[in-house]
């Protein structure tokens, strides 16, 4: 059975009447203070009657709201504590129904989307394709299910031992004696097969050389340079004769220039 904890005192506390109390305590105070400086200066009658009206009802507002706070006070007091009920909501299966629901949603969508794949068609090869792929994936897994059925049952594991270390090999193993090496060929150049224009002999002639140097002599004066910008040949350039020397005639001098230099001022 259910059984409530018992009400926090704090819950019992009139809080807020408190604070209103404390309130129209500081406000009876400084009313008391007005008062008295009222008496000390003299105000005119029909403020000083107005002020005590005010004061009336004030008196009147702050014992009907002791009243109502004390007979709320009471009437908490004497209620005792009943527990609301349980609500039927709790008491529902709601989860199984929950469950229910969301299997009837899988349902629905799963038939919509068998739908839409009837409607929608392919072109007539892709769709022999798409046909030819599905048939060989179920036969696959056709296959893959017989294997696993067949397998189930094979529960033998052969125990195989490993060799030692010291018997990794028969008793009567005998290796293999090792090849000889192939006997080693003399290298053979191909200069021999050079010849000169003219066929004679097996090596290019004194005169081929001296043509092909010349060449390559030629092509380092004619051919363009090999840097940037490539405007000049690969000729060495000469080096030019300086320009001939030019008298400079000294220069202005002053009297200040001249009396420096201890000797008589210049005309």
């Amino acid at each position: 059975t259910h059984v409530a904890r018992p009400v926090p005192a704090a819950v019992k506390e009139r809080r807020w009447q408190a604070m209103q109390e404390r309130e129209r305590q500081r406000k009876e105070r400084l009313r008391e203070q007005a008062r008295v400086l009222k008496g000390q200066s003299r105000l005119p009658p029909r403020m000083e009657e107005r002020a005590r009206e005010e004061e009336a009802k004030e008196r009147e507002a702050a014992a009907q709201r002791a009243a109502s706070a004390a007979e709320s006070e009471a009437a908490s007091a004497a209620a005792a504590f009943r527990m609301r009920p349980i609500p039927a909501e709790v008491r529902m299966p709601m989860w199984e129904q929950m469950q229910l629901e969301e299997a009837g949603r899988a349902e629905r969508i799963s038939r919509e989307a068998a739908r839409l794949a009837r409607r929608s068609k392919l072109p007539p090869r892709m769709q022999e394709e798409a046909e030819s792929r599905s048939r060989e994936r179920r036969a696959r897994e056709e296959r893959e299910r017989i294997k696993a059925d067949a397998e189930k049952d094979l529960t033998f594991t052969p125990m195989i031992r490993p060799l030692p270390a010291s018997t990794s090999k028969p008793a009567g193993f005998r290796p293999k004696p090792p090849k000889p090496p192939p006997p080693p060929q003399p290298f053979e150049l191909l200069t021999d097969a050079i010849k000169d224009p003219g066929g004679k002999g097996t090596l290019p002639a004194p005169a081929e050389k001296e043509r092909v140097l010349r060449d390559m002599a030629r092509d380092e004066l004619v051919l363009p340079e090999r840097r940037w910008p490539y405007l000049s040949t690969r000729a060495p350039v000469q080096p030019k004769a300086p320009p001939p020397a030019v008298a400079v005639p000294p220069p202005p001098t002053t009297t200040s220039t001249e009396l420096r230099r201890g000797g008589p001022p210049a005309g």
